[in-house]
């Protein structure tokens, strides 16, 4: 009498694991077999490649953060250099126009205060 082969789960291995009996009753040998490997699935690569990811992303933030910080650094004493120069170009502007300058500048051109009678005044409508 031929007895066929039969799969059953044992109480005391973990749920994933079978046992089989094999015919030939209680004396024939068992054999655990466990369950073929689960297929990988892509979320524990996709997690690691988005963490690579995020981490060059925030280096290249960071890199660019300190980069503008620079730029700023060299914008900042560019400006403050203008302003340097535009209040010693002011202050010669106000030499040059001062009459103590104006006087002698004219002289020396020949130019003189006009007379009296050479200045009219126009009165506006």
């Amino acid at each position: 009498m031929a007895v066929a082969a039969s799969t059953r789960t044992s109480p005391v291995h973990a749920p994933e694991t079978r046992v089989e009996v094999h015919p030939g009753g209680l004396d024939a040998p068992v054999r655990v077999v466990s369950p073929p490997p689960a297929p990988r699935s892509g979320i524990g690569v996709l997690a690691v490649v988005g963490a690579l990811l995020g981490g060059l992303v925030i280096a290249g933030v960071r890199m660019e953060h300190r980069d503008l910080g620079y730029q700023r650094e060299e914008v900042g004493r560019r400006l403050e250099e203008a302003r340097e120069e535009q209040a010693r170009l002011a202050a010669r502007l106000a030499e040059l126009r001062a009459p103590d300058h104006l006087g002698p500048a004219a002289a020396a051109l020949g130019l003189h205060a006009p007379d009296p009678g050479q200045i009219h005044r126009v009165e506006a409508p």
